[in-house]
């Protein structure tokens, strides 16, 4: 019950949020995520699931395109607390994944990738950057399993994939890094 005095939960969210925003425009990028962050915290704490999505996404694209790939993945990992079906944390997870050079991992969050893709009807998207995936991975087992996983999207695509050769020098750290953000940077929004 609300007292006099005391403003709905809502109507102070939204004013600590104008303010982000304001503060957000004249900040170097490091300080953008941390105040896109704390917005999405701030919607988190107050049950607006969906709308903390969106500040934790832009901050996931900040410390992306910072080359900050431990905070990007520790904000996917909070985005899938929230939201465990989320499709782009898992892809971007996989990414972040490949790019350090962990295929275990990587293998792992292709799998979880796939499986939240087609749940959610993304299965065209997911073959795709999957694909960008394959022809990124070194490692023989890993393709193997990237593959399977686009079979479970695309068989026709699953099918181009494995008639594919293996590259002959693995990418360098910038020509990877340079897919990941390919992969992973969201489109602006319309």
């Amino acid at each position: 019950m609300r007292q006099d005095g005391d403003p709905e939960p809502l109507e102070t969210l939204q004013r600590e949020l104008d303010d982000i925003e304001r503060r957000l425009a004249g900040s170097p990028p490091r300080s953008q995520s941390l105040l896109l962050k704390q917005a999405g915290d701030l919607c988190a704490s107050v049950g607006e699931r969906r709308r903390a999505l969106g500040w934790y996404g832009r901050a996931v694209n900040i410390h992306l395109e910072l080359g900050e790939a431990p905070r990007a993945a520790a904000l996917c990992h909070t985005i899938l607390t929230i939201q465990p079906e989320a499709v782009r944390a898992r892809c971007t997870l996989a990414w972040l994944a490949l790019a350090g050079g962990r295929s275990m991992e990587t293998r792992k969050m292709v799998d979880e990738y796939a499986a939240a893709a087609r749940a959610a009807g993304q299965n065209a998207m997911a073959a795709q950057q999957l694909a960008w995936m394959y022809d990124a991975a070194d490692d023989t087992l890993l393709r193997r399993d990237i593959v399977r996983a686009v079979r479970s999207l695309d068989e026709a695509r699953a099918t181009t994939l494995s008639a594919q050769r293996p590259p002959s020098e693995p990418l360098d750290h910038d020509a990877l890094w340079s897919r990941v953000l390919r992969g992973t940077l969201a489109p602006p929004p319309g």
